[in-house]
């Protein structure tokens, strides 16, 4: 377990198979400034936290770019 280098990833892991797997935890009380991001008074991750996300996860396996990404929902904060 090792420090993932990211403001909202906590820790990675390396996997014996090549791959790895990037650990965090996103709250309002880590990280008030999400708070900043409500729609209807709900707080969600905004968009760009996942592109942030995916660049940072695709660059820990040689793949530092995202091409295409769809999201089908928002993922809500509590």
């Amino acid at each position: 377990l090792t420090v993932a280098g990211h403001r909202l990833l906590g820790a990675q892991v390396s996997l014996a198979g090549g791959g790895v797997v990037l650990t965090g935890r996103l709250s309002v009380s880590v990280q008030p400034w999400l708070a900043d991001h409500a729609v209807s008074g709900v707080v969600v991750l905004p968009g760009t936290a996942f592109v942030d996300l995916a660049v940072h996860a695709g660059g820990q396996v040689g793949c530092p770019r995202v091409e295409e990404l769809t999201l089908q929902a928002p993922l809500v904060l509590a």
